[in-house]
C-alpha cells in the first residue's frame, strides 16, 4: 500500500493490442472509481517462436520479475495469454511464483486461485444453433488455437457439444489448429482441404478469421455467401472486415472490471470464488444477408436496452453517462415518430440530444455500420406516410442535420487521431536528436529524453537504471537485483536529475518512491534495452499514445540510454588512457618502444604478429612449403566479462592462447594475439583445415570438461590454405576473416555450464 492507497498490477502479454487495450481501459475505469494505484506489466508470449525483428523481444518479459511480495497488493494474470505458446505446465509454473500476492487470473484457470473467465458455451451456442435453424447448415468446421490456452479448449468444447446436441458429426478432420494471430494462413488452407463443401468455419478469435478471409478470396470464395464464417471476440475489426464479421462479443473491459473488483476483494481478507461472463452473438455479414427491424411506436424499456446493447455492445450492461444520453434520442425520435403537427421543438430537441450524446464519446463504442442501419431504419419509420405529415421538410432537414453532426463528430476524431500522430513523430524526433547531441554520460544527460514524453501524452515518468547493464539471454532466469538508480524523474511535466546520493531505490519502492507525492496513479513499466543487454525501466503514466505505440518509446529511449552507457565507458576508457599517457610520459615510454609481446597471453601482439608472420612467411616461399592462415574469435567474450568478471575474461584469453600454442608450437608457426578477442596464426603443413578445427574443438572439450569454472570456453576459427606463392599475409588472413564470419553463424551464446 502507497500512502493509503493499494497498488495493484497487471501482468499482460502486449501493450497495445485490441485484447490488451480494452484489459487496461476496464482496469483503469476501476482504478479511478475506486482511487487504487495501477501498474501494467506488458511483457511478451512466453516461448513464442522468434523472427529477426522479435528476436530480443523476449526482454519484455523481464518486467514480470519487477513484481514481488510487499512492492504490489494484488496481481492480476492474462496467464493464458502469457503463455499462449507455452505448455500448461509452464503456464502453472508462472503463476506459481505469485503465490505469495493476492492473485486473479484472467480468462485462464488454475486450481486454488481466483478466476474470472467468458461463459464460451452460451454464445457459440447462439451462433451455431442460427446456423442450423436458420441457415440450414450441417457441415462444420474450426479453426482453433494452442491447447495450453483455457479459451481455446472451451471454445472448441462447446462448439463439438453444440452441434452433438443437433446430431451433427464433428471430428478431428474437421478441426485445425493455428495459432491465434492473423498470420495462420497455412492453417487455413489445411482446414479448407481436408473439408471440401464445409458451409460453416468457426475461427478460435477474430485475428484468426483475418487470415481465413485471406484464404478465402484466394479461393475466390465470398464470406457470408459461399461459406459462413464465425469469430470470437467481436473487436473493432470485426466489424471493418469486408463483408463484416459475425462473431460472438466478449467484453475484455467487463473482464478486467470484474477481474479488479476480486483482487480488491482479495486484498481485502473477502471470499472470491471464481466468476464466468457471459457472452453473446453478434450477426453481421459473413452469416448472409439479414434485416432487421424494429417498431419505435413499441419501443419499451427492455427494447431500447436491446437496441442499445447491439449498436453500442462495447458498453453492454453499462448504464452510465452513454446509456442516459442514447435513451433521451430514442425517447426523442418516438415522440417525433407520435407527433403528426408540426412542433419545431421536437425537432430541436432531438438534435440538441444527438449533439449531447455524441459528446459523451459513445461513438467509441459503436458498431458504426449498425450505427447506420438503426439511424436509416428510425428516419424510415418516422417519414412513413410523409405526405400526411405536416413537418415533411423539419423531418428530412432533422435527418440531415444529424448526418452532418456525426460526420463532424467522425471527422473531429480523425483530427485528434493525426494530431496524436504528429506529437508522436515529434516526440521521435526529439529524442533522435538528443541522442545526436549526447557529448559524454554523465548523470544529468539521463533527464533530456524525458523532456519530449509530454508529447505522447505522460507528465510523470521515473526513470530506474541498473547499476550497470545485465547480460540476459533467451530463456534464461533474470535475476532482479535488490536496488535500482532513480536516474531521472518527470513529475506533473516538470523533468529534474536525482542527485547520485539519492539515487538507489529497493525493489520494494518501485511504485512509491519519494518522489512519487500522493496522488493517486496509473503506469505501465517499460523496459530499455538493445540487443541481449538490459539498462533499465521506466516507469510512467498510461496514455492513448503509449497504448497505441509504447513500443516505439521503448526503442526510441533504449537507444538513448545505450548511447549514454556507451559514451560513459567511453569516458572511462579515456580517463584511463590519460592516466597510462601520464606514466607512459614520466617513463619516457613511446609508441614506437612498445614490445612485441602481449603482456597477457605471452604471445606475439599485433605488431609482434604481423612481424614475425611477415618473415615466417617470406622463409616458407623460398622453401616451397605449404601453409595456411588462421583467424580465430574467442566465442562470447562480452558475456564472460559481464556474468563472471573480467579476471575470467582474461582467464578464458590466456587458455585460448595456451591452446594454440599447445597444438600448434613455436618451431612450424607464428602465434599472435591482434585484438581484444582475436588470434592470428600462421603455420607450416599439409593437415586440411576440418582435421584442425576439430582438434581445436576436442582441446576446449577436454578442457572445460575438466574445468571448475561455470562456464565453457571456446573458439570460432576460420582457416584459408594459401596456394598463390605470391599471395599477401594481409589477403590470406582477409579470406581466412571470411571462413570464420561462417563459422560464427553456428555458434551458440549460451555458455553457463548445465
Amino acid at each position: 500500500m502507497k500512502n493509503g492507497k493499494y497498488v495493484i498490477a497487471y501482468l499482460i502479454h502486449e501493450l497495445g493490442d485490441y485484447y490488451c487495450k480494452e484489459i487496461e481501459m476496464g482496469a483503469l475505469q476501476r482504478a479511478e472509481e475506486e482511487n487504487v494505484n495501477l501498474v501494467f506489466l506488458p511483457g511478451k508470449f512466453m516461448d513464442r517462436p522468434q523472427s529477426a525483428e522479435t528476436r530480443y523481444e523476449y526482454q519484455y518479459n523481464t518486467l514480470y520479475s519487477l513484481v514481488i511480495e510487499d512492492n504490489v497488493d494484488a496481481v492480476v494474470i492474462a496467464a493464458d495469454c502469457i503463455g499462449n505458446y507455452s505448455s500448461r505446465e509452464k503456464i502453472a509454473e508462472f503463476v506459481h511464483l505469485y503465490d505469495e500476492i493476492p492473485s486473479v487470473l484472467i480468462a485462464s484457470k488454475q486450481p486454488g486461485k481466483s478466476c474470472i473467465c467468458y461463459d464460451n458455451f452460451k454464445g457459440i451456442e447462439a451462433g451455431v444453433e442460427y446456423l442450423i435453424d436458420v441457415r440450414e447448415c450441417t457441415k462444420f468446421a474450426m479453426l482453433g488455437g494452442p491447447m495450453s490456452n483455457t479459451d481455446c479448449v472451451e471454445r472448441k468444447e462447446a462448439l463439438v457439444q453444440t452441434l452433438a446436441k443437433r446430431r451433427i458429426t464433428f471430428t478431428e478432420k474437421n478441426y485445425t489448429e493455428g495459432d491465434l494471430t492473423r498470420h495462420c494462413h497455412d492453417a487455413c488452407r489445411e482446414l479448407l482441404d481436408n473439408n471440401p463443401g464445409v458451409e460453416v468455419i468457426f475461427c478460435v478469435n477474430d485475428e484468426s478469421a483475418v487470415a481465413m478471409y485471406d484464404v478465402l478470396e484466394e479461393r475466390e470464395l465470398v464470406p457470408g455467401r459461399d461459406i459462413y464464417v464465425l469469430g470470437y471476440d467481436n473487436s473493432r475489426v470485426a466489424g471493418q472486415m469486408r463483408p463484416s464479421l459475425s462473431s460472438i462479443w466478449a467484453d475484455p473491459m467487463e473482464l478486467s472490471r470484474q477481474a479488479f473488483d476480486m483482487a480488491l476483494n482479495l486484498i481485502r481478507g473477502r471470499k472470491t470464488p471464481s466468476r464466468s461472463l457471459d457472452t453473446m452473438l453478434v450477426r453481421r455479414d459473413s452469416f448472409g444477408s439479414e434485416v432487421e427491424h424494429f417498431d419505435l411506436e413499441d419501443m419499451d424499456t427492455d427494447r431500447i436496452k436491446a437496441l442499445y446493447n447491439k449498436v453500442f455492445y462495447r458498453l453492454q450492461g453499462a448504464r452510465g453517462i452513454e446509456y442516459k444520453a442514447y435513451k433521451k434520442v430514442i425517447r426523442d425520435c418516438m415522440s417525433l415518430m407520435a407527433a403528426r403537427e408540426k412542433d419545431v421543438s421536437i425537432h430541436e430537441q432531438l438534435k440538441e440530444d444527438f449533439r449531447e450524446a455524441l459528446d459523451t464519446g459513445i461513438l467509441m463504442y459503436a458498431d458504426m455500420e449498425t450505427l447506420l442501419d438503426v439511424m436509416d431504419e428510425i428516419y424510415t419509420r418516422i417519414s412513413a406516410g410523409e405526405e400526411r405529415r405536416q413537418d415533411r421538410r423539419e423531418v428530412r432537414q432533422a435527418y440531415s442535420d444529424l448526418f452532418r453532426m456525426l460526420i463532424f463528430k467522425q471527422q473531429e476524431t480523425i483530427r485528434d487521431i493525426v494530431e496524436t500522430n504528429q506529437s508522436m513523430d515529434f516526440s521521435i524526433k526529439m529524442v533522435a536528436r538528443d541522442i545526436m547531441q549526447f557529448e559524454n554520460g554523465y548523470d544529468q544527460n539521463y533527464s533530456i529524453p524525458l523532456k519530449n514524453l509530454p508529447y505522447m501524452g505522460i507528465r510523470n515518468a521515473y526513470l530506474y537504471m541498473l547499476e550497470k547493464p545485465v547480460v540476459h539471454l533467451d530463456g534464461e532466469k533474470m535475476d532482479m537485483p535488490e536496488y535500482f538508480y532513480l536516474k531521472a524523474v518527470m513529475k506533473d511535466g516538470e523533468v529534474r536529475n536525482i542527485t547520485a546520493s539519492n539515487q538507489k531505490t529497493s525493489i520494494y519502492d518501485l511504485y512509491c518512491n519519494d518522489y512519487m507525492g500522493d496522488d493517486r496513479f496509473s503506469m505501465t513499466m517499460l523496459p530499455l534495452y538493445s540487443t541481449d543487454e538490459v539498462y533499465g525501466y521506466i516507469l510512467c503514466d498510461v496514455s492513448d499514445q503509449i497504448l497505441d505505440n509504447g513500443e516505439i518509446l521503448v526503442n526510441q529511449l533504449s537507444a538513448a540510454y545505450r548511447m549514454l552507457h556507451v559514451l560513459s565507458r567511453a569516458q572511462e576508457i579515456m580517463d584511463q588512457l590519460e592516466q597510462t599517457n601520464d606514466v607512459l610520459k614520466r617513463n619516457n615510454i613511446f609508441l614506437d618502444s612498445l614490445s612485441r609481446i602481449d603482456q597477457m597471453t605471452g604471445i606475439y601482439n599485433r605488431r609482434g604478429f604481423y612481424e614475425a608472420a611477415e618473415e615466417f612467411l617470406s622463409e616458407t616461399l623460398k622453401d616451397d612449403a605449404h601453409y595456411l592462415v588462421m583467424y580465430v574469435d574467442m566465442d562470447n567474450l562480452k558475456i564472460v566479462n559481464d556474468r563472471y568478471g573480467h579476471d575470467d575474461g582474461d582467464f578464458a584469453l590466456i587458455k585460448i592462447a595456451e591452446t594454440l600454442h599447445e597444438a600448434l608450437g613455436d618451431e612450424d608457426g607464428v602465434i599472435g594475439r591482434i585484438g581484444g578477442d582475436e588470434f592470428a596464426c600462421i603455420v607450416r603443413g599439409t593437415e586440411g583445415p576440418e582435421s584442425i578445427k576439430k582438434k581445436f574443438r576436442e582441446s576446449f572439450d577436454d578442457f572445460n570438461r575438466s574445468s571448475d569454472k561455470p562456464y565453457n570456453i571456446t573458439a570460432s576459427v576460420g582457416i584459408y590454405r594459401i596456394e598463390e606463392p605470391d599471395m599477401k599475409l594481409e589477403e590470406a588472413l582477409t579470406l581466412a576473416d571470411e571462413d570464420l564470419y561462417r563459422e560464427k553463424q553456428k555458434r551458440s551464446k549460451k555458455i553457463a555450464k548445465d
